[in-house]
């Protein structure tokens, strides 16, 4: 069985003075995320967010933004072009569109060159890549208007490969229920206040929505053993122990390699992490206001690999 657990990912904020989008029907998030051919399955909330557990991925709702995640198959771009499209062009202050190179690109319906140009007839943007084509990299495109994020803005992205074995296993237990694998896992100590809901999927899979205020933190597991994949995500203020929680979510899933995205309005956080080496570091300061951190790292074992079968194609 194979799932591609890469993700896309788009950010959307509005002008200030709209309506509360949290007030928008059940209905309209529904249809939102179906027109990336994703459901949504449950929704927890604080006082200033709405978190909706998606079949891939998650949507985050704030007054005036929304963050919405996909992986698999699904066509972000396509959910991206109706929320856009539900507004007056003055009234978009910000779109910021990641899409991370898949496993299997070939099985994706849309590339991300495609995508863009499907963007491009709502916004005008710019389109980069951080990293070298050939090796992990990540693309990224961007509203071309000016934006000023506030100074706590600052979101971190922790994508992980090649999971270590009792880690998979775990992951890949059946009849395993969510209380039990975030406290096998340690996924339950990583963060404390925060409301949390999660999901285990057939025959095996993970996601989980944290959420404190108007601060989240979000985890996706696809543990097959073709393409097995983690993502982290969160915009907690954790800037002061930035290392303690990278080091914590690296021994909760302990991959042999990594990639570290860092949006922020100031300055990179370039960290030396233990055991791994510096593959790629990329960064830059974009017209979307934000400086963007792209690292990419590998356990400095030496792993000695045998022949993989491909009998999912």
């Amino acid at each position: 069985m194979f799932f591609e657990g890469s993700e896309k990912k788009i950010e959307i904020e509005l002008s200030f003075g709209l309506d509360d989008l949290r007030q928008k029907p059940h209905s309209f998030w529904e249809e939102l995320v179906e027109q990336a051919h994703a459901k949504i399955l449950s929704q927890i909330d604080s006082e200033e967010c709405t978190a909706y557990l998606l079949s891939e991925s998650s949507l985050f709702v704030w007054k005036n933004r929304i963050t919405l995640i996909t992986c698999g198959r699904t066509t972000l771009v396509n959910a991206a072009k109706y929320f856009i499209s539900q507004f007056q062009s003055n009234d978009i202050e910000s779109v910021i569109f990641e899409r991370k190179n898949e496993y299997f690109p070939d099985k994706q319906p849309t590339n991300f060159y495609q995508d863009v140009i499907e963007l491009n007839k709502f916004i005008e943007g710019k389109a980069f890549r951080f990293g070298n084509a050939d090796e992990h990299h990540l693309y990224v495109y961007h509203m071309n208007k000016p934006f000023t994020p506030e100074e706590s803005d600052k979101t971190l992205e922790v994508l992980m490969y090649d999971l270590d074995k009792d880690v998979l296993n775990l992951f890949q237990k059946e009849n395993l229920k969510s209380e039990e694998l975030r406290l096998k896992s340690g996924i339950e100590n990583l963060f404390e206040g925060f409301k949390i809901d999660d999901y285990v999927f057939e025959p095996f899979g993970y996601s989980l929505n944290g959420l404190k205020g108007s601060e989240y933190f979000t985890i996706h597991v696809t543990p097959q053993d073709l393409g097995c994949y983690v993502s982290f995500e969160t915009n907690a203020n954790i800037q002061k122990n930035y290392d303690e929680v990278l080091a914590r979510v690296l021994e909760i899933f302990r991959p042999r390699s990594f990639d570290t995205i860092y949006f922020h309005p100031d300055q990179s956080l370039a960290v030396e992490v233990p055991n791994f080496s510096q593959r790629s570091f990329v960064e830059g300061s974009m017209g979307c206001g934000y400086h963007i951190t792209y690292a990419h790292y590998f356990h400095k074992n030496l792993v000695e690999l045998e022949p993989v079968e491909l009998k999912e194609l």
